[in-house]
């Protein structure tokens, strides 16, 4: 036999909906974001949904969701608006263009310290793919008298990574010189001090994975697996 437990829900009709503290976002915006509207059967789950999909907005730093005698006030505390990114230590447009084209949080946005978090993490992730693999990255805001804050990254780019050698594991067919002359990766030597291929760049080593396989498929190997390039950094001490 089956027993079925049934708890029942504290619940009310939402007669009436108040929003507090709001400055930036309008009343009835929230309202829309809460996914909430008069006559709405409120309970606790309801409750936790509305604070969960408010907080998704990025809006909100605090928020509090309650009902009293069929009226839910929703008091919330907003984020402050980007006003202003700077990016420092780096000169070359394209890599700020760049890591500004890869940061979640951009200007006229709200801040989240979060996201802020992650964005650093982005911005390595920008050097690294064009070989800038020991750059520092931290940030800091300053706050504006108008609830705004400006965003600020203070890049140390280090220098690029150089190319110290070149192996290949698990090829028995050709010698690695050959193989070496397909791909456009090269070893640091001191007479190639004009090469921008000594450096060592994501995107080149992938494109150095795409010749290679092409090179096999091209001498009727079909079944070739480049399993993995992947780069192995050096103490320099």
């Amino acid at each position: 036999f089956f027993v079925f437990f049934i708890f029942k829900v504290n619940s009310e009709i939402v007669n009436k909906i108040n929003v507090e503290n709001n400055v930036r976002v309008s009343a009835d915006t929230i309202i829309n974001f809460a996914k909430v509207k008069i006559g709405d059967d409120i309970n606790e789950n309801f409750l936790n949904n509305i604070t969960k999909d408010l907080y998704e907005t990025n809006f909100f730093s605090n928020i509090n969701v309650k009902i009293k005698n069929n009226k839910l006030t929703i008091f919330v505390e907003e984020n402050k608006i980007i006003q202003s990114i700077t990016i420092n230590g780096i000169k070359a447009n394209k890599f700020i263009e760049a890591i500004l084209g890869a940061i979640v949080l951009q200007e006229k946005s709200p801040y989240n310290e979060y996201l802020a978090s992650k964005d650093l993490t982005l911005i390595k992730d920008v050097l690294v793919s064009q070989g800038f693999y020991f750059s520092e990255v931290t940030s800091s805001i300053i706050e504006n008298s108008n609830n705004t804050i400006d965003l600020i990254y203070d890049v140390e780019m280090g220098d690029k990574a150089l190319v110290s050698s070149i192996e290949f594991t698990g090829n028995k067919i050709f010698r690695s010189n050959k193989l070496r002359n397909i791909i456009t990766s090269e070893e640091n030597r001191f007479w190639k001090f004009i090469s921008n291929k000594k450096f060592l760049n994501k995107e080149q080593l992938a494109l150095d994975e795409r010749l290679l396989k092409r090179f096999y498929l091209n001498r009727g190997y079909y079944d070739v697996k480049i399993t993995g390039v992947f780069a192995k950094l050096l103490d320099s001490g």
